[in-house]
């Protein structure tokens, strides 16, 4: 006969405590390494994000799953970046924290589903992250928000920002706008000079976005265009003299698309 093997059934109000240990316990070296706090679990959802409800994951699986994406991500900037963002913020370190879902309020104040947020509450720096198979362009994606708001301060590099984009271009700065603009041939490989529609949205957006597929392999065909090699090119700029990588020999991750 069948011998029955009972699975434990984890839940919100059960869960696998032992396994969520864990995973805390294999991101302490990358904690320790690049001078980050990442939350998981109960901890994530305990970021003091006034503007988003969260939900927390407490998916061993789901952890277990997208940790090694995360970890890759992490792993692909120079710890010095995370240091540096981590001086500036009150509390002395970016503060990641992983959960199960984002739920948010657009301009109108109708609930929207977010896949990461970057917030600075009291002076400290948080990126929240959904845990899911997008984690990892989430991360380059928010991260970058980070990186952008340091370089505004640090360098002068993006001030000109707008001068990249084709004349008559302006950016919605409402992603209610936003959504529906019409694209006209910007996204058009030869006269392409943005990622996608959200780009539009704000600078900040158009910055971020660059660097999320900047970072991906395969995304050549995003920046064959002479707009989008110039703003990669600033991009690039701005990071290496902000976060002081100048002297940095051979090509940083996210530059890779650059044409030499």
């Amino acid at each position: 006969e069948t011998l029955q093997t009972i699975v434990p059934y984890y839940t919100v109000h059960s869960p696998d405590q032992e396994g969520l240990d864990r995973c805390e316990a294999m991101l302490e070296p990358l904690q320790e390494e690049y001078g980050l706090k990442i939350h998981l679990w109960q901890e994530g959802v305990q970021v003091p994000s006034q503007d988003y409800l969260l939900t927390p994951e407490h998916s061993v699986e789901a952890y277990e799953k997208c940790l090694p994406m995360l970890e890759k991500a992490i792993r692909a900037y120079p710890a010095d970046i995370y240091k540096k963002i981590g001086k500036k913020s009150a509390n002395k370190k970016l503060t990641v924290a992983l959960v199960r879902e984002i739920t948010g309020r657009n301009e109108l104040g109708s609930p929207t589903r977010e896949q990461g947020v970057y917030f600075i509450h009291d002076g400290s720096v948080y990126l929240i992250l959904t845990v899911n198979e997008q984690i990892e362009a989430t991360f380059y994606h928010q991260l970058f928000h980070a990186m952008d708001s340091y370089i505004l301060v640090e360098a002068k590099t993006y001030d000109d920002w707008g001068l990249l984009n084709p004349e008559g271009f302006a950016y919605d700065n409402s992603y209610l706008l936003n959504e529906t603009r019409d694209p006209q041939n910007y996204l058009e490989e030869e006269t392409r000079a943005f990622i996608d529609l959200y780009s539009m949205s704000y600078p900040k957006e158009d910055r971020a976005t660059i660097m999320e597929y900047a970072m991906q392999p395969g995304m050549e065909a995003y920046f064959t265009s002479s707009i989008m090699q110039k703003k990669l090119d600033t991009l690039c700029n701005g990071i290496r003299k902000a976060f002081r990588l100048k002297g940095e020999e051979g090509t940083l991750p996210w530059e890779q698309y650059l044409n030499a």
